[in-house]
């Protein structure tokens, strides 16, 4: 392993899920399955895998990030590395792993199955990688044979991986049994005929030229001053110093400090700021700072961003590509949050047929059985044109509290709804600002 993890000892540790290096983890992660395809940064990732486990320890999720990490920043040796960690800490700490549920494990081991495998393959292979890939498969049957012991239903197929590593190992072990025959024929090589070829006639030495300068004329004796003395030199020097660092050293401070202000006076910059170098006398104004933040901020932050793109470089390709895959986001966004009358309606027919029960009981009249069922069905029809996020939501807390396996497309419906509804509220924003109407206080 490198340097940097072999000095780091490892503890195993609890659920990582409020640790702001896992927060940040999962957020790198899920720019895989974003539409816009957003670049990954797995140099992030692996600090800040590193971090946990120095401060709070590993688990299996961040365990098998670092490993991905790994293999995209190193290829496999990076892989090597990451697989050894993970069989070790399967192997000696399987109880004492998060998480415990084994359902969680499965679908975690699953996905490590296939975004390796599919990233590995990808890769080539020479005789010279032959023991890193018997490391690797040593690795992965620890892992295996660890799984066969547990009483799981189904049992991750971690062996895809395996198989792999073997055939690669079989092909690359012929190769080099081809090219070991291949050198060790006896190789029979004509006679070599030497021609004697005449000496070569000495060449005259080259005269090197040398340019003759005038002598120059004897200097007129100088002056004789005092010797200076030390104090002076050093106050002279002092003062030298001082006005480099006044004219160049002062306006560089000044500039990384207002950009360091700058960064700082918005929420998310102070936040990350603070997270760089915590300080307890600056965490309470950061908790406020964060509070007072506008749910719409990332959006306004994201319109400044594409403004100055377009003022700076109006012509260049890269900008307007950039510039038009934003907008085409936002314009999906706000596709998936249409202005739905469905909750209006459906309040307004529940209070029609509730003023007609009124009228009917107040004049001792009745209903037809027709009419119930048509002004109920209408009411329904209204009602299911639109699932709120707070029923998807509702969802969301009946699966952890019954112990199931968190659905990743109710994950993606929810982020696109709230996002959606974000990028609409932004949007009616702007539209009472054009005209006067937004609140002062916004």
């Amino acid at each position: 392993m490198s340097t940097q993890s072999e000095n780091l000892v490892i503890k195993v540790g609890g659920s990582p899920l409020e640790t702001p290096e896992f927060i940040a983890l999962k957020a790198e992660f899920n720019k895989l399955n974003h539409p816009a395809r957003p670049e990954v940064s797995w140099t992030l990732i692996e600090s800040l895998c590193l971090t946990l486990f120095k401060n709070h320890g590993i688990d299996l999720q961040s365990g098998i990030y670092y490993t991905m990490a790994r293999l995209q920043l190193h290829g496999l040796s990076g892989f090597t590395e990451g697989c050894e960690l993970l069989a070790s800490v399967v192997v000696t700490q399987w109880e004492h792993l998060w998480p415990e549920q084994p359902h969680h494990r499965a679908d975690i081991l699953n996905w490590f199955n296939s975004r390796a495998g599919s990233t590995l393959r990808q890769l080539t292979f020479d005789t010279n990688d032959l023991r890193l890939i018997y490391r690797s498969e040593r690795a992965l049957q620890l892992i295996i044979d660890k799984l066969a012991q547990t009483t799981w239903s189904k049992v991750p197929k971690l062996e895809n991986l395996l198989w792999f590593f073997q055939n690669s190992a079989k092909n690359l072990e012929q190769r080099e049994d081809s090219l070991s025959k291949i050198k060790s024929q006896a190789v029979k090589l004509p006679p070599l005929v030497y021609i004697q070829q005449p000496k070569a006639q000495q060449e005259p030495p080259i005269q090197s030229i040398v340019i003759e300068t005038p002598a120059p004329s004897e200097p007129a004796p100088l002056p004789i001053h005092d010797k200076m003395s030390a104090t002076k030199g050093f106050l002279i020097g002092v003062i030298a110093s001082a006005v480099v660092f006044a004219s160049i050293g002062y306006p560089i401070y000044y500039s990384l400090k207002q950009a360091l202000v700058a960064t700082t006076s918005v929420p998310e910059g102070a936040a990350a700021h603070w997270l760089f170098k915590p300080e307890l006398a600056s965490y309470s104004d950061s908790l406020n700072l964060l509070e007072k933040q506008s749910p719409v901020f990332s959006l306004k932050q994201s319109d400044a961003l594409v403004d100055t793109a377009k003022r700076l470089w109006p012509n260049d390709a890269d900008q307007a590509y950039a510039s038009r895959n934003w907008q085409n986001l936002i314009t999906t966004r706000l596709d998936n949050a249409p202005i739905d009358n469905s909750w209006s309606e459906t309040s307004s027919l529940l209070q029609q047929l509730s003023d007609k029960i009124v009228m009917q009981e107040r004049n001792r009249g009745s209903f037809t059985l027709s009419y119930l069922k048509t002004a109920i069905y209408d009411i329904q029809k209204q009602h299911n044109k639109s699932t709120p996020v707070e029923e998807k939501l509702r969802e969301f807390a009946l699966q952890i509290e019954s112990g199931q396996p968190i659905s990743p497309t109710l994950i993606s419906n929810i982020d696109g709804q709230i996002n959606g509804l974000l990028a609409r509220y932004y949007e009616l924003q702007k539209q009472a600002e054009k005209q006067g109407l937004k609140p002062n206080s916004y």
